[in-house]
């Protein structure tokens, strides 16, 4: 779940702490200088790229563009986030979150007094300035919304230490409120234009390209032109089948080119169903027993139910065409939550950073394995629930279960095992077990952790794409196209 030592940390911002910053920036920039990237997998020289081009722009930032001088706007992005970052997700327990917050608190004056200090007044445009003195309080709101109704929860040391760092924040809130508005707004005098060399500077690290300004909007024209050409090929065929004595000239004027484009997206309005028709559309029948599938309040608690019950949802709107297309993360980074009817109170991505922990690996794979059983009865229901024309919704319904990760200690993005199941009546067929590994390395050697681990971060067959399998499933579903997203080939199963 990260490192949390820090949590009761609130950001140094003094001038000591940014040349601290800056060494330790460039320190790092010298040590990738070090690494070859031409002898990493393709996947580590993207992260090597983006590592680097990310350094950089910090660099560039503190030492050159130098916003902690002229723009308050980032500090008061930094108070606010300070406590609402650790209340609004629980990846930590509510008690642990609430002492942070009493600790972060209690360094607002500091804080403050620091932003005091940074900011060159004569350089912060205006419009900055009126903004920061009309955000500054807000924090206030994030205390008495996320922090105040729970200060019950702590002991009464604990609960009155926060109601106390709650009082000196606020101190040192009002103190800056009237620095803002005597001091700062009626002495900002700065550009809020950053000048043609800042401007292309920022632009090129915020889009991680080369390309200037002129370049980047010479290429969106191409785009937008692009787009209009396709969209003027695909309305031509309707306007002829309206208009059949239209003659199309080879170079069309934009005003003949838009009225084409007009009257196929007009035509492709009045097609389309209107979205209340659907109010009016009969819902098939449903059992009593399948009513009291998706009827319920399960908690979170209870993982089993709750997977489950999330299922049966998914099926019931198969069934009833209330969509055709469904989603369900067993649980993101934050959420990912705990299993205890199996005796798992971290949750998934706790577990996942084992760092070889002999019994956060043994979990890891209960964990898994629970919930591949639980996705097991996904299809088992819609092979028992008919669709309109008798037949098993897990025929023409096609179900993927999986990850972007393999090994998520170290982020490993290669070598994932996916389940893919349904779709018979789509031409699919199972029963079988695909490894595109095979015939591309010389076996997996379990026994060496390693090794494996490599693969999992380093493919073996680099032409094996989880977007190639995707495609397939677009094309199953009627889409015309030959790509989905870097697919380099198609699979027939």
């Amino acid at each position: 779940m990260g490192d949390h030592r820090f949590d009761g940390e609130l950001d140094q911002i003094s001038f000591t702490a940014r040349e601290q910053r800056a060494k330790w920036i460039r320190s790092v920039i010298t040590q990738l200088e070090q690494i070859d990237a031409t002898q990493l997998s393709r996947s580590n020289q993207v992260d090597y790229a983006l590592l680097s081009h990310a350094l950089d722009a910090q660099l560039w930032k503190l030492t050159e563009l130098r916003e902690w001088e002229w723009n308050p706007l980032i500090y008061t992005g930094l108070t606010g986030d300070a406590i609402y970052s650790l209340m609004a997700r629980e990846f930590a327990p509510q008690r642990d979150r609430l002492n942070n917050v009493a600790l972060r608190l209690e360094q607002f004056p500091r804080f403050l007094k620091q932003v005091r200090e940074n900011l060159d007044v004569e350089r912060v445009p205006p419009v900055h300035a009126r903004t920061a003195a009309a955000q500054n309080r807000g924090v206030l709101k994030t205390i008495d919304n996320m922090v105040r109704p729970l200060t019950g929860e702590l002991s009464d040391l604990e609960r009155n230490r926060l109601v106390l760092a709650i009082g000196v924040a606020e101190q040192a809130i009002a103190e800056q409120q009237r620095w803002l508005d005597a001091e700062l707004v009626p002495n900002a005098k700065g550009d809020v234009r950053l000048g043609i060399d800042f401007y292309e500077k920022k632009l090129g690290f915020a889009l991680n390209s080369p390309l200037s300004r002129e370049e980047i909007r010479d290429l969106a024209a191409r785009r937008v032109q692009e787009l209009h050409e396709q969209m003027y090929k695909i309305a031509k065929e309707p306007y002829r089948e309206q208009y059949p004595l239209t003659q199309f000239p080879q170079q069309p004027t934009d005003e003949f080119r838009r009225a084409v484009i007009r009257f196929g997206l007009e035509k492709a309005y009045a097609r389309a169903p209107r979205a209340d028709t659907w109010l009016d559309t009969p819902l098939p029948e449903i059992s009593d027993a399948d009513r009291k599938r998706t009827n319920r309040d399960i908690s979170k608690a209870q993982a089993g139910d709750y997977f489950r019950t999330v299922y049966d949802l998914m099926v019931l709107a198969f069934q009833t065409d209330v969509t055709r297309v469904a989603t369900f993360s067993l649980g993101g980074e934050g959420d990912a939550f705990a299993i205890p009817e199996i005796g798992i109170t971290e949750s998934r991505h706790q577990l996942s950073h084992h760092g070889g922990d002999e019994g956060y690996m043994e979990k890891l794979t209960s964990y898994d394995t629970f919930a591949i059983e639980q996705f097991g009865y996904f299809p088992l229901r819609l092979d028992e629930t008919k669709d309109v024309n008798g037949r098993p919704l897990l025929g023409s319904t096609m179900a993927l279960f999986g990850s972007g990760m393999s090994y998520g200690h170290s982020h490993g993005n290669a070598n994932l095992p996916l389940v893919f199941a349904g779709g018979a009546d789509l031409g699919l067929k199972h029963g079988s077990h695909l490894d595109f590994n095979q015939g591309h390395f010389d076996g997996y050697t379990l026994d060496m952790p390693g090794d494996h681990y490599r693969l999992c971060s380093r493919p073996a067959n680099t032409d094996a794409h989880m977007s190639n399998l995707l495609l397939l499933m677009a094309q199953r579903m009627g889409v015309e196209t030959d790509r989905f997203g870097d697919s380099n080939r198609g699979i027939e199963l």
